[in-house]
């Protein structure tokens, strides 16, 4: 299976599975199964992308949070230390 990019991680693997089928009759682009096949993977993927819309706005609602923070995956909280402990009950400043 070829690497994924970040933005296709929202799909499940049945669409994905749809998306390399279609692949594979896309070599006559006229045919009525890929047109069939076309079809499935659009519906599939706007499926997908609603179901993870609404996955990520309940979890937004879920922890409080703001959609935005949702959106990124980000938790909350530092991503900085403010003092480093070099031994117990000493601590360096910067």
């Amino acid at each position: 299976m070829k690497h994924i990019p970040k933005k296709l991680k929202k799909l499940t693997p049945e669409t994905i599975a749809l998306i390399e089928e279609r692949f594979i009759l896309a070599k006559d682009i006229k045919d009525s199964r890929y047109r069939i096949k076309d079809k499935e993977v659009k519906r599939s993927i706007k499926k997908d992308n609603r179901m993870y819309k609404e996955k990520t706005v309940q979890i937004a609602l879920e922890n409080n949070r703001s959609l935005k923070i949702a959106k990124q995956g980000i938790s909350l909280g530092k991503s900085w230390i403010k003092e480093t402990p070099v031994s117990p009950g000493v601590t360096v400043e910067s």
